[in-house]
């Protein structure tokens, strides 16, 4: 059968990006869908045509088969390739796709109801001999058989237990329970959860491993009753039960258990007549992992595919559109290689410092890892797989906000005209045709802003970083340089903490389980940003220096946060020329919120270039700690008298003198050395997380990183309320951490509630996340209710007395 010439990618972000680069290698013409918030994000834009089938929640968009099916239909499509998460193990989507008269890339509905249903599969295996946890996996959904089960599954010993979803993934309807006590809570919420996310609120019961490693095996199957495994991945360095850190081969898996735990996968994959590419998850004890047992197959693509494409030299994408065209497997099992080490580091737009929560904001700057090697490898090149190489599968770019700007969705009429004559059947009034845009090397920045959405309504991924070494240590020494040239500002992500990862002994050692992140989250987690040197607070005030004298004369609008405000105004050109009134460097932490303490920084101009060079600007500058935001009441205006600075200031020369703006990269020498990095500055307002007007500058620096909020003395007069004041203010009442929707709320006005006790649940990336009272308190006013979908920092409960609230 020749290959498709039109497929559909009914997904969204870096998967659907994913998949176009493959197809279109082939020759391929490839057609996207989107919501409404998604449509200016990167898929659409590589996309050779792109269907609108939706609002923005997935319920009314990606998860709407008619619509799905109607876009490929419309578009000439002839298969349509479902990437993962959404609709990619929905059996009826399966099963309409094909009933359309269209090829499903991936396996048959049935093989997914299979699979799919965890308390099924169970089943299935169990008699093909694959080995299982204890547990239950019954059709009795009643609390008091669930409860039952889970006391014999070794509850009533005190050993936890591990609730399901019985259609979940990815972390989605699982709730860890250790104790009778939290059985009630847990079922409740891990059902409600199960069912926002699959539609489905059945559970099943497991015994739960504290200490376990995640095992997983690829498998691809033809229609010619061809199969095969591809080896194995570990997956058990985890956040909420969602993987972070992958690689392929599994640390300490010998050939012998290789061999077992792909012939094991292989069985199970042919039990339910599989075709196409799959995984079959295994669980193994950490000590033992020969001790292995069956978890679950995901009956798609997994979001790690790309560690076993690396050590195979195999795209997994071009086998998936070959086999659903007919063909068989291009390999067997004998011709099958392993070579190399590989790992994927996923990027997750989340703050770990806040237990993970999902964050949000304006790319405005975004440099990512040098792309290096043979990243997509073909059948001509699998001799190099163990070569050293870099890969970033992304589909951010700088300039990615949320949230999108409303955009009409009706086409230029050229492109109507052209599209009604290449596709007659198509209806126009769906699909926005793209211009043809090749993907770019995700080193290089974007050279245009764009308006796309990281949004709450979908997951918090925002790239996977993999590279492939000779072996292991070499592939993690190259991770570790990758990560440390990953520069973003305006998105909270996880690249800090997945560098403390690696950089952890354990981790080197492969001495990694399920547990990993919870053993060591006093390395991982600390709860600010180390305070910067004293050298990246001198770059700090050199580049406001520089700022502030290339925009002195600019005019700003009244009603700009920065609006009546102007910078300090340096001292004489000639290097005498009096002392300026200080700025005020203040550190911030990981989510752009002012953290330790403060210092002043005093500068002057000065004629002189250091080294005899050609500076940009030349400044005398010093630091001294400053005194607490409360003095600053009675401070002088920036048009009065500024403060005399100490007598005992220790004055050193620098100068910026290199500046490229489109990538923001600077040279320059301080107190005699020679300092290359790159520099971010943005004015922010009172409405920004800093709860200040000032300038925003974040540094990088080598390995070295420092996000400081500068301010003149203008600014510092305008502060109101001391430090303990705004302690008590933000005591007084419970802000969202994340935009997200009220799920649930649990308390009333005039509530008294106890340390610990829970007063909200807010979804958010289709999870829940409940706020909890750590002290004594009582409910003052709800501002919030349930369905209401708020900003992050919006206001939700006020309190009658001191209080905060965490979320979990």
């Amino acid at each position: 059968m020749p290959m498709f010439r039109r497929i559909l990618i009914a997904n969204r972000g870096e998967i659907a990006c994913r998949v176009m680069r493959t197809a279109q290698r082939l020759g391929v013409s490839c057609v996207a869908v989107f919501s409404e918030a998604d449509r200016l994000c990167q898929h659409v834009r590589l996309a050779d045509a792109a269907v609108c089938v939706g609002g923005t929640a997935s319920k009314d968009s990606y998860l709407r088969i008619d619509r799905v099916i109607d876009a490929a239909l419309s578009t000439g499509a002839e298969a349509i390739h479902p990437g993962y998460g959404f609709l990619s193990e929905n059996a009826a989507f399966a099963d309409a796709v094909r009933a359309a008269g269209l090829t499903f890339i991936g396996p048959s509905g049935q093989a997914m109801r299979d699979m799919g249903a965890k308390d099924a599969s169970k089943r299935l295996m169990e008699a093909a001999g694959v080995p299982l946890l204890p547990g239950y996996h019954g059709i009795d959904q009643e609390f008091a058989t669930l409860e039952a089960e889970a006391l014999k599954c070794g509850l009533a010993d005190g050993k936890p237990v591990l609730f399901k979803a019985v259609l979940g993934g990815g972390g989605k309807g699982m709730r860890i329970v250790c104790s009778r006590a939290e059985l009630a809570g847990a079922i409740e919420s891990a059902r409600r959860e199960a069912l926002s996310s699959f539609g489905d609120d059945r559970l099943l019961v497991e015994r739960y491993l504290s200490s376990a490693r995640h095992i997983e095996v690829q498998v691809f199957c033809d229609q010619h009753g061809g199969a095969v495994h591809l080896f194995e991945r570990d997956c058990s360095v985890q956040r909420r039960h969602q993987k972070v850190l992958e690689e392929a081969p599994a640390p300490g898996v010998d050939a012998k258990l290789r061999h077992q735990l792909g012939q094991a996968a292989v069985r199970a994959a042919l039990a339910v007549n599989y075709e196409g590419a799959g995984t079959v998850e295994f669980i193994a004890d950490a000590e033992d992992p020969t001790n292995f047992f069956f978890m679950e197959m995901n009956t798609r693509l997994q979001v790690e595919h790309p560690v076993t494409e690396m050590v195979s030299g195999i795209d997994l994408v071009e086998w998936q559109l070959r086999v659903a065209a007919g063909e068989p497997l291009p390999l067997t099992q004998p011709q099958l290689t392993l070579s190399g080490h590989a790992f994927e580091a996923r990027v997750y737009a989340e703050r770990p410092e806040a237990g993970f929560l999902p964050g949000s904001g304006t790319v405005y700057h975004l440099r990512t890892p040098m792309i290096m090697g043979d990243t997509y490898v073909s059948p001509a090149t699998r001799a190099s797989a163990a070569g050293h190489a870099v890969r970033l599968d992304t589909a951010i770019v700088e300039g990615d906000e949320v949230p999108s700007p409303p955009l009409s969705l009706d086409p230029p009429p050229e492109i109507s005209q052209r599209l009604a004559r290449d596709y007659p059947e198509m209806r126009p009034r769906y699909v926005r045709d793209t211009p043809e845009i090749r993907p770019r090397s995700p080193s290089v920045e974007s050279d245009r802003p764009s308006t796309a959405q990281v949004s709450v309504f979908y997951d918090p991924m925002i790239a996977k970083l993999i590279v492939r070494g000779a072996d292991r240590s070499s592939a993690l020494q190259l991770l570790r340089r990758a990560l440390g040239q990953w520069e973003i500002v305006g998105l909270p992500t996880n690249v800090p903490f997945l560098r403390r990862v690696l950089d952890t002994d354990a981790f080197a050692n492969a001495e990694v389980h399920t547990a990993f992140i919870e053993q060591h989250k006093a390395v991982l987690l600390p709860k600010a940003p180390p305070p910067p040197s004293a050298a990246m607070l001198q770059l700090a005030a050199l580049h406001w220096a520089q700022a502030s004298a290339d925009t002195l004369n600019t005019v700003l609008p009244a009603s700009s946060a920065w609006g009546g405000h102007s910078f300090t105004r340096l001292g004489g050109a000639t290097g005498g020329g009096g002392s300026a009134a200080p700025i005020t460097l203040q550190p911030l932490d990981f989510d752009g919120v002012p953290t330790g303490d403060a210092m002043h920084a005093y500068l002057r101009r000065t004629a002189a270039a250091p080294l005899g060079s050609a500076a940009l600007g030349a400044f005398a500058l010093a630091l001294a700690p400053a005194p607490p935001p409360a003095a600053a009441k009675g401070a002088k205006s920036a048009t009065g008298t500024p403060p005399a600075p100490p007598a005992s200031l220790e004055w050193v020369e620098a100068a910026i003198v290199e500046w490229c703006s489109p990538t923001r990269e600077f040279r320059a020498f301080v107190d005699g050395a020679s300092v290359r990095g790159c520099a971010v500055t943005r004015l922010v307002g009172a409405d920004d997380a800093a709860g200040r007007p000032g300038m925003a500058i974040d540094l990088f620096v080598g390995e070295q990183r420092a996000s400081v909020l500068v301010q003149d003395a203008a600014q510092m007069a305008q502060l109101v309320l001391s430090s303990a004041d705004a302690t008590a203010a933000r005591q007084a009442a419970v802000h969202s951490p994340m935009p997200g929707k009220i799920v649930r709320v649990l308390v009333a006005q005039g509530q008294a509630v106890r340390a610990g006790e829970p007063l909200l649940v807010l979804e958010a990336m289709k999870m829940e996340h409940t706020l909890k009272a750590p002290t004594d308190v009582v409910i003052g006013g709800v501002h919030a209710a349930e369905g209401q979908v708020v900003a992050q920092r919006a206001l939700l409960l006020s309190f009658q007395q001191e209080g905060t609230a965490s979320a979990t």
